[in-house]
């Protein structure tokens, strides 16, 4: 039902602004609110103007507690009423619903959420009640009239004699509801369509026998095909034929409880989603440093020694509490994806120890392999996450045993057998076909399985959202996921992932030799004194000159007393006082030549809300010290190639948001940014104006980064701008065509902030005619 007017009732304003904001924020039409603060002002109201609902508090200066329900219900008795007060007093609460209140709610313990619900279903029940009243005293006027309304009612209603429990009379809308006929309600009773559970609860009607009162109660009732709906009953005693009987009016809640449950179980899921957020930060931190101390005393350390060997041991150790604190994170929704090359044959076989243990010893289980290698790009916790549901869901479908079965393939898509809805590109995949002889699905149910909070199990045994992620995780990898399923012949999941290759395996493996310091000063901002002792040592011990604060405010004080004579800010992003992402804009506004480089073991939607900017430098805790030296030294070498402000056109049509956010990070790099949404766009926007770089999408659906690229070299004006494509759906040909074309750079998508930066670093830093060269660098951390 629509609420249109509420008259609220409250001397606090306080209390009646934020109620107003709670309305606001929640209600999908506007609500028209009146507000008063006293009784005789409420009173007036009702009665010059029509109002839907009432919001009342006990405490008011001219009526106190239940007065003011027994004035408000007696001005106007048939505008429903909620109580909205401080006094959490059940005894108080039954007496105000006696009273004529629909509901009773205590301050500070409802949201906006449960606030706008109560409110409808309190007009919901209104109605229902008003339907009852009328029913009843048409019954005692006109009995024509009176089963003319109980037919007509579109709720199902009957009456049933209150000793025997029998069916008297139902409407059309029972017999529509519950699927008998009303010769089959006539020969049932009451109990017929209650579960076992709910029989011996009698009726609050029959039990208090209070013939001028009604009562809404909540029950569960089953139809004749056996689903179970929970149901709300408003009720009353009436006469039937000279028979003392009861006269129900029913309203099917399954839905709405349904709903009700599923917020309860997000909003459980969000506060643990925090929590284990919040665990995993602060362990990150611990592991940190542990593994720097770790690998500072194996430098220290002679290899081979047994001292050596326990390091390496604990080493070890971490790094396996590495994996289990991204799962925690990967639960929190603030997951840090990692993609990294691997073999899915491998990766596989890995698995099954942990896969046995899950799956019980009556059901049989085996892996088949292809006999190459499957090198695929995918965060390898993700995999085991497939691997995990698809093996839970098959055990939990074979409660008497049977068969597991998975396989991998090699399979070369073409684009006829890719459906409109497929996010992978035809082209060569690795294919995971995974099979159970379990009691399968029908063609209705398959059509659901990868829709959040569908389930087939019973309830508080499934979430239904294990497939939902798997589904999630496949696109995200760049595949795609199907399901076959047959009832009682069992259900195959086919996963097919893009292939990468095995040379693209072997650079990502690559741990490349770091650089040592040119004499360069980095200052240490992290307010953990043993993990910033840490990150010091292990800076110093490659030649940097270290300085080191705790704080935001003390790193501007010694920046500003060394006048911006520091290359390189190392700071935490989530620090007492200022945050690492206010530290780095206020240092950029202040001091822009200083690199930036932030610290953190949450992912980027949880910097955003602290205000980081998308395109900001960030290193993901826990790191090893190998891969923070070198991610400094690739920032330092990149500051220094540049030694002018460069003005660059970035042509990209595929979302708006990637443009901004390729745009974010040049920006904050330092470079001056043009942006156009295709070639058309660019010849009038961009190039009205000389740029040093083009980046360019390669396919576009007015022009492609090619003929772009043609344009530009054919042109004496422009002919020595450089030109970076980057695409994301290519092979070899299209590179040869691209480098015939004139294009200095290609670049693959997906690519990191670091891949784009050194890029435009190697293509500004060649001089003319230096010649073409394809570009794809070691993947070190955040990717587009």
């Amino acid at each position: 039902m629509t609420i249109k007017t509420l008259l609220l009732v409250e001397d606090n304003p306080g209390d009646a602004r934020l109620l107003r904001e709670m309305l606001n924020q929640q209600a999908p039409h506007h609500i028209e609110l009146t507000h008063v603060e006293r009784m005789s002002d409420a009173e007036k109201c009702l009665a010059e103007h029509v109002v839907d609902i009432v919001l009342l508090d006990l405490e008011l200066p001219d009526a106190k507690g239940l007065e003011s329900v027994r004035r408000a219900h007696a001005a106007a008795p048939r505008v429903p009423l909620v109580v909205l007060t401080g006094r959490d007093d059940e005894a108080m609460a039954v007496r105000a619903l006696q009273d004529g209140a629909q509901d009773y709610l205590i301050k500070g313990q409802v949201d906006s959420h449960e606030l706008l619900r109560a409110l409808r279903y309190a007009v919901e029940r209104k109605v229902m009640e008003e339907a009852l009243l009328e029913a009843s005293a048409l019954a005692r006027k006109s009995d024509e009239q009176y089963r003319l309304l109980f037919e007509s009612n579109p709720n199902p209603m009957w009456v049933f004699d209150v000793k025997t429990s029998r069916f008297l009379i139902v409407n059309s809308a029972a017999s529509a509801c519950y699927g008998f006929s009303k010769q089959e309600f006539l020969g049932m009773t009451i109990h017929d369509i209650e579960p076992v559970a709910e029989r011996d609860r009698p009726s609050v009607a029959t039990e208090k026998k209070a013939g001028d009162q009604q009562f809404l109660e909540s029950r569960k009732h089953t139809k004749k095909d056996g689903t179970i709906m929970d149901v709300e009953i408003t009720s009353r005693v009436a006469a039937f034929d000279g028979h003392p009987a009861t006269l129900v009016l029913v309203q099917d809640v399954t839905l709405r409880r349904n709903l009700e449950e599923t917020l309860r179980q997000k909003q459980k899921g969000e506060a643990v989603a925090l929590l284990a957020s919040g665990i995993a930060h602060d362990f990150n931190n611990l592991l940190g440093i542990i593994l720097g101390c770790t690998e500072l005393a194996l430098l220290y350390s002679q290899e081979g020694s047994p001292v050596a060997s326990k390091l390496i041991d604990v080493q070890t150790a971490a790094q396996r509490a590495v994996g289990l604190t991204r799962q925690l994170m990967f639960f929190s929704r603030q997951e840090v994806t990692e993609a990294r090359i691997l073999d899915l044959n491998e990766s596989v076989a890995a698995s099954e120890r942990f896969l046995d243990r899950v799956i019980g010893e009556d059901i049989e289980f085996s892996c088949t392999f292809a006999t190459k290698p499957l090198y695929i790009k995918i965060d390898p916790s993700h995999l085991e996450q497939i691997l995990l549901n698809l093996v839970v869901n098959a055990r939990d479908a074979m409660p008497r045993g049977g068969q597991i079965r998975i396989e991998t393939a090699l399979v070369d898509l073409s684009s006829g057998l890719l459906e409109p809805d497929w996010v992978t590109q035809p082209g060569p995949h690795a294919l995971l076909t995974f099979t159970d002889t379990g009691q399968g699905m029908d063609a209705a149910t398959c059509s659901k399985v990868f829709e959040p909070f569908f389930t087939t199990k019973e309830r508080g045994k499934g979430t239904g959202l294990g497939l939902a992620m798997c589904d999630g995780i496949v696109r995200q990898a760049g595949g795609h996921i199907a399901v076959y399923s047959e009832t009682g012949v069992g259900t195959t999941f086919k996963i097919f992932f893009p292939l990468t290759s095995a040379a693209a395996k072997a650079s990502f493996l690559l741990e490349m030799p770091v650089a040592h310091s040119q004499g360069e000063t980095i200052l240490v901002t992290e307010d953990e004194p043993a993990l910033r002792g840490t990150i010091v040592e292990s800076l110093e011990e490659n030649g940097y000159r270290v300085l080191q604060c705790a704080s935001g405010a003390e790193t501007i004080a010694m920046i500003d007393q060394r006048h911006g004579a520091i290359d390189l800010l190392l700071s935490d992003v989530i620090m007492p006082g200022m945050s690492g992402a206010k530290l780095s804009h206020r240092v950029a506004h202040k001091y822009p030549r200083i690199q930036v480089l932030l610290m953190t073991g949450y992912s980027g939607n949880t910097l955003s809300r602290h205000g980081m900017s998308r395109g900001a430098s960030v290193i993901q805790k826990p790191f090893t010290r190998h891969a923070l030296l070198q991610r400094v030294r690739t920032m330092l070498d990149a500051a220094k190639a540049i030694s002018k402000k460069h003005k660059i056109l970035v042509i990209e049509d595929e979302a708006p948001s990637y443009c901004e956010l390729i745009s974010e990070v040049l920006q904050v790099s330092g470079f001056e940014v043009l942006c156009a949404r295709d070639g058309a766009m660019a010849w009038v926007q961009g190039l009205s104006e000389p740029v040093d770089l083009v980046v360019v999408n390669m396919a576009m659906p007015h022009s492609n980064g090619l003929s772009i690229c043609q344009k530009l070299k054919a042109d004496p004006s422009t002919a020595h701008i450089a030109v970076l494509v980057v695409s994301g759906t290519v092979n070899e040909y299209d590179k040869e065509l691209a480098f015939r074309a004139g294009v200095n750079a290609f670049l693959s998508k997906p690519f990191d902030r670091d891949e784009l930066l050194s890029s435009i670093k190697v293509v500004l830093s060649e001089k003319k005619g230096s010649g073409s060269m394809h570009i794809r660098h070691q993947r070190i951390h955040e990717t587009f």
